[in-house]
C-alpha cells in the first residue's frame, strides 16, 4: 500500500458578526492513492462466489465545494452553531490488478457528483451547572468509488451534570 495523499486549499471570510460567527469558505482537496476499501469477488471457487473485502490504494478524486459555519447566541444561556457543506465529488477511472488472494484485473468506473450536507447542534445551558445538547446530521447521497452511498443522518441527544459542585 502506499500512502494517501490530500493537498487541501481553502480560502475563507469571517466577517464580524454579533453575538456569533460566521466564517464563508471555498476549497479543493485533491486526494491521490485514495486508500478505500473494496469488495471484489473471487472467481476461484466454481460452486459460489466469495467476495473479498480489501484495502487498496483505489485512484485519485478531487472534492471541490463551499463551506458555510455559523454560530450564534440566541439567549444567554442557548448557543445554535451549525453549518451547511455543498461539494462536487470527481472520481478518476482506474484500471489495476488485485492480488489477494489471487491476482485479477480490477477497475473503477470516473464518476461526477454533486452533494452536499448539514450540520444544527444546540448547546442550552441548564441550572446548578448541566449542559443540555441536541445535533442534528445530515449527509445527501453520494458517489464512491464502487457505487452509490444513501442519504443518512442523525439525532444526539445528550444532557450533563456535575456529580459534586
Amino acid at each position: 500500500m502506499r500512502p494517501q495523499l490530500t493537498n487541501v486549499s481553502e480560502l475563507g471570510l469571517t466577517p464580524p458578526w454579533t453575538d456569533g460567527s460566521v466564517t464563508a469558505s471555498a476549497y479543493r482537496r485533491d486526494i491521490s492513492d485514495a486508500f478505500q476499501r473494496v469488495f471484489a469477488i473471487d472467481g476461484s471457487n466454481t460452486d459460489y462466489d466469495i467476495a473479498n473485502k480489501i484495502y487498496q490504494n483505489a485512484g485519485n478524486s478531487t472534492q471541490t465545494g463551499v463551506q458555510l459555519v455559523l454560530e450564534h447566541r440566541l439567549a444567554p444561556s442557548w448557543r445554535m452553531p451549525g453549518s451547511i457543506n455543498w461539494l462536487v465529488v470527481d472520481i478518476e477511472g482506474l484500471g489495476t490488478t488485485l492480488l489477494f488472494p489471487t491476482p485479477r484485473p480490477f477497475s473503477i468506473a470516473a464518476s461526477r457528483d454533486d452533494t452536499w450536507d448539514v450540520t444544527v447542534n444546540n448547546q442550552i445551558a441548564l441550572p446548578q451547572g448541566g449542559d443540555l445538547r441536541l445535533g442534528f446530521i445530515y449527509y445527501a447521497a453520494r458517489e464512491v468509488p464502487q457505487g452509490r452511498e444513501r442519504a443518512r443522518s442523525s439525532f444526539d441527544i445528550a444532557a450533563t451534570w456535575p456529580l459534586y459542585g
